[in-house]
């Protein structure tokens, strides 16, 4: 984990954030605090603060469960976004559209940015964003993940993080999904933000490979949320992972949205994430078509 502690020459405010392995250290803060215009520090909500959204979703489990579980309700829930959003087949995804630092919209910018996004193989992801000082590459594979600032600079994530995925939608549609190693939990209906969801704890397991004859693994909590009438995913919560005892509390909430059709498969084109109740960015695509062509090197610096 990386700890920025500065004073703005500006503002004369001192700004600190801790950057962990997660999009919030790949765009979030990590933008606010290092790429983008001066913001002051009034714009950046404390974790303790009231959440503006994103109300009613639970704190997913801190503790993964003793052994694995599948509730049949929580696998039928599960079944029917399968079905929802369709059985075709895909190995990789490119999209294209603008993303939006809603840390700067609060300080009365309005920088929406170019940006691509690719999925590969249902665990490899790739967000690259164009901001006024160059590029911002945020790639993962599996539980590889690190973030490129416009100065060269390389970041890396924490395992557990990269291995969460930037995006829990695509691990749903592996057509494998769920293994026997998946434990699937029924949480009930819950209202959020006014709206009832059914709400699922989904348990992976993840295994990094080997450094210095060390072997490092873990279990990815995430909590999904889907609407009881269409099936479709709306939200994926969890908390950030990582040794320092601070990242316990971050969550992490991504919402999906404008779900459009794509070669038989419903994909959403909109995705937005906050930070403990507080939105950090708004991605619209445009754009999305299918490749088979992607090349894992592309998700790797």
């Amino acid at each position: 984990m990386l700890h920025f502690d500065r004073k703005d020459s500006a503002t004369g405010v001192k700004q600190l954030c801790y950057v962990t392995g997660s999009i919030l250290a790949g765009f979030g803060l990590a933008l606010s605090f290092a790429i983008a215009l001066p913001v002051r520090a009034q714009a950046m909500k404390p974790p303790t603060s009231q959440p503006s959204v994103d109300k009613g979703v639970f704190l997913p489990p801190s503790q993964s469960l003793a052994s694995i579980r599948q509730d049949a309700t929580a696998l039928a829930i599960l079944r029917s976004y399968q079905n929802s959003v369709g059985k075709t087949p895909w190995i990789s995804i490119e999209g294209t559209g603008e993303m939006i630092p809603e840390t700067l919209r609060v300080a009365g910018v309005t920088s929406e940015q170019n940006a691509t996004l690719s999925i590969l193989g249902h665990r490899g992801y790739r967000l690259d964003i164009q901001t006024p000082k160059g590029l911002i590459s945020i790639r993962m594979d599996g539980t590889y993940g690190a973030m490129q600032r416009p100065d060269g600079h390389v970041i890396s994530m924490d395992a557990g993080d990269a291995a969460t995925g930037l995006l829990a939608f695509p691990q749903f549609e592996d057509p494998v999904f769920p293994t026997d190693s998946v434990s699937l939990m029924n949480q009930g209906t819950v209202s959020v933000d006014g709206t009832k969801l059914q709400r699922v704890t989904v348990e992976t397991p993840w295994t990094n490979p080997p450094a210095k004859d060390q072997v490092r693994a873990g279990i990815s909590i995430t909590d999904l949320y889907f609407d009881p009438a269409t099936h479709l995913l709306i939200k994926s919560a969890n908390i950030l992972q990582g040794t320092d005892p601070r990242l316990a509390h971050y969550m992490r909430v991504i919402t999906y949205g404008d779900y459009r059709m794509v070669n038989g498969v419903q994909m959403p084109f909109l995705f937005s994430e906050s930070v403990n109740g507080h939105r950090i960015w708004t991605l619209q695509l445009n754009q999305v078509q299918f490749h088979g062509g992607m090349s894992e090197e592309n998700f790797r610096f």
